[in-house]
């Protein structure tokens, strides 16, 4: 009897539609009706949109269509380094579609050199630090996951050695001048995608997407949320509105996935090494957290003859959900029994410290948390983020400072938003390095800040009146 075939069930957007019909010519992909064969697609998004995990779906489906098969495609996926590739996309696509598919065979997966063979097609992963195969690989399909971290020359490299199909994604925080030139080609297509375009995003990331949206006090006493940042300042019903919270400049980027209008990132240059080097003084800096991710960072400091010093941060843990007793099973199985007894500069939050104190890390203690003095103190060094930090790297190119909205003017504060890797980093480092005044106290929330309810994909003109809680659920 001849075995039934195995389905591969997938879950359906609209991103993976688009990018199977992108890579097969099929169908009117484009909003606007047909726009005829493409050889480059750019997915341009804000944070959670989903592009990632839907172009891995649609390349381990595209693999196994009778069409790619018949002709033998090979697929090859590239970002900047492979130690960051391994713990993003390559991990998502083992372990998010692949392997829950229950099509995965060990015998067909190459670890060694990054390959794993469906049928007659093949599916690889390369680090664009890997020159050699940068410039020895061929592929009949490419896609280059955050695709602003490549050089023009990476790019020249990987164009040159595709022959059908092309794909980039990219956050849109910074311009790039070799995408932009790219995507005004005429077989080019931009798509651009938000949150909202991934219906399997878990409620907590929506929040925490959500929490981002600039809101304004009017002077009625209403909260108004301006989701779509398509309000005139100048209007008169606006007059005297004023932002309470979130930020016009960062929910263009993230919640809109629309391109930045403002430079106003507070790192602006980041070194991206393979490691922290041996012998150097080590600390760690915990921002705790449960819905949104508890992130551990070490830090350490390099001074460098007749250069400036250099203050490596190396991501130990970033996850969510972490009750004290697993944040500290993730920071054993991370850190050497030997490196335990380091100082560890934690969120003001008593009872986790004493929890850390008692569980193995005796040295943990409150921070200096002061955001303008640690922001100083980390911009005096050169600063080097492992390769294998995603979501530190993430933040860190991410971070940036507030835009007053009417002058356009880039003001001191920062946007506290997606921040819980760099906070931790800031801990360690200003802690240990910067003012030795010690931490200074914590000082409860002002109670009287207006906060407004929404429902999460209703109108985007809720107004409620001040003194109701924000509740992104609805």
């Amino acid at each position: 009897m001849t075995e039934a075939p195995a389905t591969l069930e997938v879950q359906g957007t609209r991103l993976l539609s688009l990018v199977l019909d992108f890579l097969f010519d099929a169908g009117d992909f484009a909003p606007g009706g047909a726009i005829g064969p493409k050889k480059v697609l750019g997915l341009q998004g804000g944070t959670r949109s989903g592009k990632t995990f839907a172009t891995n779906q649609a390349l381990l489906v595209a693999a196994h269509d009778p069409r790619a098969q018949e002709e033998r495609w090979e697929f090859e996926t590239v970002r900047k380094a492979l130690a960051t590739l391994r713990a993003t996309a390559m991990k998502d696509f083992f372990g998010d579609v692949l392997k829950p598919s229950g099509l995965y065979s060990e015998k067909l997966h190459n670890k060694t050199e990054n390959r794993y063979r469906v049928g007659a097609c093949e599916l690889g992963w390369l680090g664009a630090d890997q020159a050699q195969k940068l410039r020895g690989n061929s592929r009949d399909v490419l896609y280059c996951n955050e695709a602003n971290e490549l050089s023009a020359e990476d790019k020249r490299q990987l164009f040159f050695r595709t022959s059908r199909k092309i794909i980039l994604d990219w956050n849109p925080d910074e311009t790039v001048e070799w995408i932009d030139e790219v995507m005004k080609r005429a077989d080019a297509y931009l798509d651009i995608s938000t949150y909202l375009d991934n219906p399997y995003a878990p409620e907590g990331q929506i929040q925490e997407v959500e929490q981002g949206a600039p809101r304004y006090l009017m002077p009625d006493g209403s909260v108004v949320v301006d989701w779509d940042l398509d309000h005139d300042p100048k209007a008169p019903e606006w007059e005297g509105a004023e932002l309470i919270d979130g930020d016009p400049e960062a929910w263009r980027v993230w919640g809109l996935g629309q391109r930045g209008t403002h430079k106003a990132s507070v790192y602006p240059t980041i070194v991206e090494v393979d490691a922290i080097p041996d012998g150097l003084d080590m600390v760690y800096g915990v921002d705790f957290g449960f819905s949104n991710p508890s992130a551990v960072v070490a830090c350490a400091v390099e001074d460098v003859l007749g250069r400036r010093p250099r203050l490596y941060w190396d991501e130990i843990v970033y996850e969510a959900k972490l009750g004290n007793p697993e944040l500290v099973d993730a920071m054993c199985d991370a850190i050497e029994p030997e490196h335990r007894r380091r100082d560890v500069y934690c969120d003001h939050e008593g009872d986790r410290i004493l929890y850390l104190q008692q569980h193995g890390f005796p040295n943990a203690k409150p921070a200096n948390k002061s955001v303008q003095e640690g922001i100083v103190t980390v911009r005096g060094y050169t600063l080097c983020i492992t390769k294998r930090s995603a979501n530190l790297l993430k933040e860190a190119r991410a971070y940036r400072r507030k835009v007053d909205p009417k002058s356009g003017a880039v003001t001191e504060d920062v946007v506290k938003w997606m921040d819980h890797a760099v906070d931790a980093g800031r801990y360690g480092a200003h802690s240990h390095w910067g003012a030795r005044e010690g931490p200074k106290p914590v000082v409860a929330a002002t109670a009287d800040l207006p906060r407004v309810t929404v429902a999460r994909h209703g109108a985007r003109d809720v107004r409620a009146p001040v003194g109701r809680r924000w509740d992104a659920g609805g």
